[in-house]
């Protein structure tokens, strides 16, 4: 049985110098592609904030997500959390 939902949500993590994604943040975004690929859901939401080095979180996430392939539009993005 395959479960549906209305969006998959990828809390945000620790972004490294330079703007890189944390491992903890690639596993997570990981899992989110997967997800997405298998069609559990129609969106995907980032959600986390500035961090010290004035990197957004949620902007990190969402362009690893678009190399990954999933379409901009399909990318819900909350950058204040």
């Amino acid at each position: 049985m395959s479960v549906k939902a209305d969006v998959i949500v990828v809390l945000g993590c620790v972004v490294r110098p330079h703007g890189e994604p944390s491992r903890a943040m690639r596993c997570r975004l990981v899992l989110a592609v997967d997800a997405f690929k298998r069609g559990v859901a129609k969106r995907v939401l980032v959600s986390g904030g500035r961090n010290h080095d004035g990197y957004v979180e949620a902007d990190v996430m969402r362009n690893h997500l678009v190399a990954a392939g999933i379409a901009p539009d399909a990318i819900l993005v909350e950058p204040r959390s």
